[in-house]
């Protein structure tokens, strides 16, 4: 009986034990995810390039040449003890000097333009797709409505809509060639078709159907735009490069606020 009450006794005094040393327990798993997200913190920093769409961790600690290239070079945020934002990620380029985040939506909208940008800007890099990106990037790759800041259409009346981290520049390149700005999108009255490139969209109307078949518009757009060009259809859906397009019914040669593609099928100008 002796034995059996020093037993009992023991049982409360091990029970105690553990939940008295329950907070310490807790206090360790704390400091081991605040060490294991110390040590995933670049040491150089990053930079939130939230207009294009992308987001860097430099592994180097200069802070200062990092912050300056942040701010100046890709103009982006520049940030300290952190790391770049992991949703709505579309692929990644691991380099020596650290890691770029591509996200879905961004100035470089399909995997390909992705990787082409990874692996051949500078020095090239290891690039990781996250799974099914591809075809969600496409589906993401037209900017709505609240991403276009601008549209700029040409003395030749194509039309523009201007987005993401290189408006600026391409609303600059507009009143240089003599285009007319303006901050409203450019019309989606008669819309036959759309070319996404890198920074803009340009759009495509009936009245361009004069001279040319949709088909020609696709080819146009994915062979003379650079660094790339991805045609979609009237109804917002990308087409495969090469691919046969159903060619929208020709109607009235008419557009909303501004024009069509070009007024001539022989002056076909570069695509941006």
């Amino acid at each position: 009986m002796a034995r059996l009450g020093s037993l009992l006794f023991s049982i409360p005094l091990v029970l105690f034990t553990l939940v008295a040393c329950r907070p310490d327990m807790d206090g360790a798993k704390e400091i081991g995810r605040a060490s294991l997200q110390a040590a995933n913190t670049p040491a150089g920093g990053t930079c939130l390039q939230e207009a294009a769409g992308a987001c860097s961790e430099f592994s180097q600690s200069g802070l200062a040449f990092a912050s300056s290239s942040c701010k100046t070079l890709l103009r982006g945020t520049y940030s300290t003890g952190g790391t770049c934002p992991r949703a709505n990620l579309m692929a990644t380029c691991e380099k020596k000097s650290g890691t770029k985040y591509y996200y879905l939506g961004g100035s470089l909208p399909w995997v390909s333009d992705a990787k082409a940008a990874c692996e051949k800007d500078g020095e090239p890099g290891k690039f990781t797709a996250e799974p099914n990106a591809e075809e969600t990037a496409k589906a993401k790759a037209l900017p709505t409505p609240g991403q276009i800041t601008g549209s700029c259409t040409s003395a030749y009346g194509a039309c523009e809509d201007l987005h993401g981290e290189l408006a600026e520049v391409h609303k600059t390149t507009c009143t240089r060639l003599n285009g007319t700005f303006s901050t409203a999108p450019c019309s989606s009255d008669r819309l036959v078709g759309s070319c996404v490139k890198n920074g803009s969209v340009e759009r495509y109307y009936e009245r361009d159907l004069k001279l040319h078949t949709v088909a020609q518009l696709a080819d146009i757009c994915e062979k003379l735009a650079t660094p790339f060009g991805h045609f979609y259809s009237r109804n917002g859906v990308a087409q495969a490069p090469g691919a046969p397009i159903a060619e929208a019914p020709k109607g009235p040669a008419h557009v909303g606020a501004h024009g069509g593609a070009h007024a001539k099928k022989t002056k076909h100008h570069r695509r941006k």
